[in-house]
């Protein structure tokens, strides 16, 4: 069930702002397995949307942020924001050229795998994206080649006990090219073929006698989205992304360990309730000793139901299993919601929400169990 998309007209632009205003109680602020230490946090996270409604190209510009502050760990106040830029300029009829740049500042959460644990304050990071490509469509069939580029960098940090932590074994460029090629024979069913090479670079993930984590590698996958009927709309790929390390002590991915794979499916079984299921595995870049990357595994669950036409209930429900390639580490992960929102006009809305975190890891140091609970306050158009 997703909220009608509503907008404010500026000309011949449409712009959708958005605030949220929340207050969280969480059990395990430092998602640690014992000595667990709890707070509460006020996170304000305002959005703005501005696009053209032109009859020919697109440009989209957004801006958002994600401000919290901790009542008690101050240290654990972060300022996260990001700016984004996307269009779509026509040159002739059927061919588009497609431009994209997103600037991030954000930070990994205490329960991430890339957080360290030994540092006095979250991890910050930024990552800048962008993307070129050209798209030409005849009739049902379109062609898309792009090229991106990622650079990341990761901030010192202070280090518990004093001195600094330096993280820049983490920083790394990105960059990749590739083709997807798309058949749609009507808006609800198309299928697609996606070829891409990958490479990325670290400027010195070999700092304190680490790995070199160099690597290289391409991305193949084919798949559907077609709605099956009024009540089943599916979106599902596999897929192969091997990946080669310039350091022999890391071990190449490949085989079963490369395939990857995903289905969303949205069903509708009244007008009234939404369910909707996901499951997706795929890899990461993961700084884990000994390990190459991280293949993650997940199936998650949401549940909506309107009980009223202001009242919303919603339940949530996944597990995830990761898999450091290389290392002893294995982690299973389970999650649990419950949620209810009521919606005072079309504009603002007031929501109270309960999720359970657990992770169980092979290695102990990193068990955690959460609780955090929600008070949500919503103004958007």
């Amino acid at each position: 069930m997703g909220e009608e998309a509503r907008f404010i007209r500026l000309g011949s632009w449409q712009l959708q702002p958005r605030v949220e205003l929340s207050e969280s109680y969480d059990s395990n602020v430092y998602a640690t397995p014992s000595q667990e230490e709890d707070d509460f946090i006020t996170r304000l996270t305002p959005t703005v949307r501005l696009q053209s409604d032109w009859s020919v190209h697109q440009v989209v510009l957004e801006a958002g942020a994600d401000l919290g502050w901790y009542q008690d760990f101050s240290d654990e106040d972060y300022q996260d924001y990001y700016l984004r830029n996307s269009n779509r300029i026509e040159v002739l009829r059927g061919n588009n050229i497609l431009t994209d740049v997103i600037l991030r500042h954000g930070h990994e959460a205490r329960s991430s795998p890339n957080d360290i644990g030994l540092s006095e304050e979250p991890l910050p990071y930024d990552d800048v994206r962008g993307s070129l490509g050209y798209e030409h469509s005849i009739g049902v069939v379109s062609l898309l080649v792009d090229v991106a580029a990622e650079r990341v960098t990761y901030g010192d940090t202070d280090a518990i006990g004093g001195g600094t932590l330096d993280n820049s074994y983490y920083d790394r460029d990105v960059r990749e090219g590739g083709i997807k090629l798309t058949y749609a024979r009507e808006q609800t069913s198309q299928a697609y073929f996606s070829a891409r090479l990958i490479e990325t670079d670290y400027d010195d993930s070999t700092l304190g006698g680490r790995a070199d984590r160099d690597s290289s590698g391409y991305n193949l996958a084919l798949g559907i989205k077609k709605n099956l009927s009024d009540i089943w709309v599916l979106d599902a790929y596999v897929g192969y992304s091997p990946r080669s390390f310039s350091d022999s002590s890391l071990e190449d991915i490949s085989g079963a360990d490369a395939i990857a794979f995903g289905a969303k499916a949205l069903w509708n079984p009244t007008r009234l309730t939404s369910v909707i299921g996901n499951f997706d595995r795929t890899t990461y870049e993961t700084t884990e000793a000994g390990a190459s990357l991280m293949v993650h595994t997940m199936f998650a669950l949401r549940a909506e139901h309107k009980l009223t036409e202001s009242l919303v209930v919603d339940a949530n429900l996944g597990y995830a299993f990761d898999d450091y390639v290389g290392s002893d580490r294995e982690d299973d992960i389970y999650t649990f919601g419950l949620g209810a929102a009521y919606y005072f006009t079309k504009l603002f809305s007031v929501r109270a929400g309960y999720n359970y975190f657990e992770r169980s890891s092979s290695l102990d140091f990193d068990d955690y169990t959460k609780h955090l609970a929600t008070v949500q306050f919503r103004v958007n158009y």
